[in-house]
């Protein structure tokens, strides 16, 4: 689960993400605040979608599923090191908590 704080897992862990990640996983459940985070004048979700980083899946009207995957749609291989890569390039950018 990504979220702007290390707590002990709460219900109401969706009220307090916002406006940074905890990190990056092969599966990440983000909000639509995340989804608005600036990564580079571009946000999260048109980075997602334009760099290629996987799939975003709506499963509610505020939670959204994040599959970091290489690859076709139609056949994603999940990749140890695309992960890594990713989470560099967002670690440049400043959206982990725990760069704030």
């Amino acid at each position: 689960m990504i979220c702007d704080c290390n707590m002990t897992r709460q219900t109401n862990w969706l009220s307090r993400c916002n406006a940074t990640l905890r990190n990056v996983y092969g599966v990440n459940m983000l909000t639509n605040d995340h989804l608005r985070i600036d990564i580079g004048g571009a946000s999260l979700a048109d980075r997602i979608s334009h760099e290629g980083w996987g799939t975003v899946v709506n499963v509610s009207p505020r939670l959204w599923t994040w599959i970091l995957a290489s690859g076709r749609p139609e056949k994603l291989v999940y990749d140890n090191r695309f992960v890594a890569d990713v989470r560099e390039t967002l670690k440049r950018h400043g959206v982990f908590f725990w760069q704030q």
